[in-house]
This record gives structure tokens, sequence and C-alpha cells, in this order.
């Protein structure tokens, strides 16, 4: 049975610095602002990047549909850190192709990426 977690600060810390380590590795350009909140409640995290101002904020949900462990925090960080890193490559792709198709190919490169560096996700199916 599924029950609703709510994040805790202990949670938010874990994942800062877990979005803090992969920024440094994979975006060190960026200035990376954190925040206890997502745009969609139901997500575990999201991401907004300006890419004129370098800056991104990182936003991390409040409910997740499980307690999460430290690898899938990290992981979530990872993720969200990979859309920055796509970000220019997305906005010039989606000047030809649909937000959609571009949203799905954009993920698939994340997810694998994903898991090249964590191994296979045990509670999602990536195929």
């Amino acid at each position: 049975m599924v029950t609703d977690h709510y994040t805790t600060e202990k949670e938010y810390k874990k994942f800062t610095e877990y979005v803090f380590k992969w920024a440094a590795k994979l975006v060190p350009g960026y200035e990376v602002r954190l925040s206890f909140t997502t745009e969609d409640e139901d997500a575990r995290a999201d991401v907004e990047i300006d890419e004129l101002a370098k800056t991104v904020y990182v936003g991390f949900g409040r409910k997740w549909s499980n307690k999460p462990t430290n690898a899938e925090l990290e992981r979530t960080a990872f993720h969200e850190i990979c859309h920055i890193l796509l970000a220019e490559l997305v906005t010039f792709t989606n000047k030809f192709y649909n937000e959609e198709f571009t949203d799905a190919i954009e993920h698939r490169i994340i997810i694998t990426l994903e898991t090249l560096t964590f191994g296979q996700n045990k509670r999602i199916n990536n195929t």
C-alpha cells in the first residue's frame, strides 16, 4: 500500500547536498538556488532555469509517494541537474520540434544517464 510521505527538513538538507555535488560536477557555471517547495505539488522536485543569467531554481517536493532513501534523494538531485545540463540543447531543439517531443527525448537521455551513474531504478520501469 502506497501512502504519502511528507518530506522533512533533514531530507531537504540531504537533497541540497546532492544538488550542489552534482551541480559542481555537471554545471559549474550556474548559480543554484533551492527551495523546499515545487510548482507541481505532486513532483518530487523541479527546476526552473534562467539560461541568460546562468541561475537555476531547484525545488524539493514536500510530498513524495514514499519515504525517500539517500539513494533516491541523490538520484532525484542528479535528475534535476541533468535538466540544467541539457537546457541549451532543449531550447534549441524546441525551435524545430514541439515541446512534448523534446521533453520525451530529454527525459530519455536523463534516464539513460541516471542508469549509467546509479544503475537500474528498482522503483520504476525505465524502459
